[in-house]
Parts: structure tokens; sequence; C-alpha cells
């Protein structure tokens, strides 16, 4: 019968020169690998700097990340003084066109009522059009049922409330021209082709 398996004794000397975990409050010296206190700033045996203890460190980083969200905050703002007004004036750039675009088609339909019915429509309904236009810059639209002059009524910035007014003339020709005019849209806010009204 075969006598059971044991193992070799270790070697001596091998066990000896692994490094042993340190033990609690100690830490390795990140220079000559000796035992050091965790709390020393530099190490007894070979005199190099050891590693900050955890609240200078977290100090460290807290002041690194409040001059990083400084310089954050300051460069958005830096940005936003730039590019806020260009995005406000490409904004009421495209509510223009917008209302333009609105208006031609309601004036469209007006004018393609008048042609084929001999006369105004009572209501933009009634030519096919709307009077609430999916849209949050205009309030409303109301054809006059008996001049044809639509009334387009703003709803946005310092043109809220205020009023666009298209008139239709016929010429000997019969071809319908539509003029836009306004009694108190502020003029840079005022679509391409509309005027301020003249006052006598």
């Amino acid at each position: 019968m075969s006598e059971p398996f044991k193992p070799e004794p270790a070697k001596s000397g091998i066990l000896e020169s692994l490094p042993m975990p340190p033990s609690s409050g100690m830490a390795f010296c990140r220079s000559c690998g000796k035992q050091i206190h965790k709390s020393a700033l530099t190490c007894p045996h070979c005199g190099e700097a050891s590693v900050a203890p955890k609240a200078q460190r977290s100090k460290l980083v807290s002041l690194l990340l409040s001059a990083g969200l400084v310089t954050l905050l300051v460069a958005g703002g830096f940005a936003a003084s730039i590019f806020y007004p260009q995005y406000m004036a490409s904004r009421e750039q495209s509510n223009k066109y917008e209302i333009v675009t609105i208006a031609q088609e309601a004036t469209a339909k007006v004018e393609k009522y008048f042609r084929e019915k001999g006369g105004v429509p009572k209501t933009l309904e009634d030519a096919g059009s709307t009077s609430k236009p999916a849209t949050s810059i205009i309030k409303s639209m109301v054809v006059h049922p008996e001049k044809g002059t639509i009334t387009i009524v703003l709803n946005y910035g310092k043109a809220d409330g205020k009023s666009l007014l298209y008139t239709p003339t016929i010429d000997d020709k019969q071809i319908i021209s539509w003029a836009c005019t306004t009694k108190d849209v502020p003029e840079k806010m005022l679509p391409p082709g509309c005027t301020e009204e003249v006052r006598n």
C-alpha cells in the first residue's frame, strides 16, 4: 500500500523574500517598498515623500473640481452671451417667414373663392382656409365679409395682440394684389412685404 502524498516543505528563503501585507495603520513606501505608517509624510527609511493623506487628497480633488466647474460656468456664460442673441434673431426671422407663408395661403384661398363665387367669403373657413392656424405665433385670422381684407392677430414677443392687415386690390385686368400694413406691430418684427400704415 502506497503512502499518502505529502507536499515538500518550502525552501528556506522564498517566503521570507515575499512582501508581507501591511499591518493595520501601515502602508508600503512607494520608493523603497518598506513598511511605513499611513500618516507619515516621508519614508523614515529612504526619505521619499509618502502618499498624501486622504483628507488632503480629497481637499485637492474638491479644489480642482470647483475650479473646473467655475471654468465651465464662465465658458458657458460667455458662449451664451454670443450665441443667444443670434438664436433669438434667427427665431424672429423664422417667425416672420411663417407668418408670410400662412398669410399667402389665406389670401390665395380668398382670391380663389372670389373668382369662383364672384364675391367675398363670410369666413376663412368658407374659403377653405382657417381662422386658427396651427402655430403658436398667430392668435387668430379673420376675413372682412364685405371688403375682403384679412386681419392677422399675432401672438409672440412685443407683437403680442398686435395685428397685420392684408388688403386686396383688383386692377382693370382683374389681377388681384395684396398689400400688408400695420398700425402697431414694431417695425423690426414686420414680415417681408409688410409696412407701417401711413398716418395723416
